[in-house]
């Protein structure tokens, strides 16, 4: 899905993926494993940075 995601990807407009990490059986160092393995044009962020940065993107407000 990622690497689908990059190759439709125009490089220009923000792209917002959304990643889903099953805190049950994932450890931090797995975690940071994946996230050492994106490229440098990937920027891994917390839910709440990741919701603001989508607002931003679609000029919405940040609250209601």
């Amino acid at each position: 899905m990622l690497a689908e995601a990059k190759a439709n990807w125009d490089g220009q407009s923000p792209l917002f993926v959304s990643i889903e990490l099953l805190a049950w059986s994932l450890t931090p160092t797995y975690v940071a494993t994946i996230s050492d393995s994106l490229g440098p044009e990937y920027k891994v962020v917390l839910a709440d940075q990741y919701f603001s940065l989508i607002h931003e993107a679609n000029k919405l407000p940040s609250k209601p």
